[in-house]
């Protein structure tokens, strides 16, 4: 688990290590809420990242609570949850699991 705290601005940068250097992958947001703490989980498999959290878009796309990094962009996951993802893990054929407080998909 990740927490970000975007004091008072409801966007936070996401960042990778990169050799000796930090790059900047993204940020994310919670357009409802200017003012958040959120907490981000985290799943990987082979070069993707997936991120599950409080929040609704992930570098200006559109990802409601559940997003996925391929490397060079975020992206939303398919078909979004209603509400907030909890805990995010994947599979050893590369299926995703979440579990939260959402009762859709």
């Amino acid at each position: 688990m990740t927490t970000l705290n975007t004091n008072g601005s409801g966007t936070a940068t996401l960042f990778r290590r990169s050799g000796t250097t930090w790059v900047a992958i993204g940020t994310y947001s919670r357009s409802a809420t200017p003012s958040i703490s959120a907490s981000l989980r985290y799943a990987f498999a082979g070069t993707t990242v997936y991120a599950g959290g409080n929040f609704l878009e992930m570098s200006g796309q559109p990802a409601t609570y559940v997003g996925r990094y391929d490397g060079a962009a975020w992206s939303p996951l398919g078909s979004e949850t209603d509400n907030r993802v909890g805990s995010l893990a994947t599979g050893p054929g590369g299926d995703v699991y979440a579990a939260g407080s959402f009762t859709r998909v």
